[in-house]
């Protein structure tokens, strides 16, 4: 009987937020969701690729050359976790952009 009350009242609160369902509402809000966590993670992506100068294609195949001038001045532990961060946050916006 609560399952009824509750479904009651969520519609309620729903068709007062002006949808005219609840799953309609829950289907916007998750877009909205997946909308903001692509945008995270592109914006976290982006970072990377400003302070690299580079796509993170480029700068994984670059990072293991020793022998790069641009990379060689950063320590191996930044530019590990550089690369980890960035590859989460590339994957992590293909993800969310799939899903959208």
């Amino acid at each position: 009987m609560d399952s009824v009350i509750e479904k009651t009242v969520l519609d309620e609160v729903v068709e007062k937020l002006g949808y005219n369902d609840v799953r309609k509402f829950a289907a916007e809000q998750a877009r909205r969701l997946l909308e903001q966590k692509a945008s995270y993670y592109h914006g976290v992506a982006d970072t990377y690729q400003q302070k690299y100068r580079m796509t993170l294609q480029e700068f994984e195949m670059r990072v293991i050359d020793k022998q790069d001038s641009a990379l060689s001045k950063l320590g191996i532990v930044e530019k590990e976790d550089d690369n980890f961060e960035w590859r989460d946050a590339a994957d992590a916006y293909e993800y969310y952009t799939e899903q959208l």
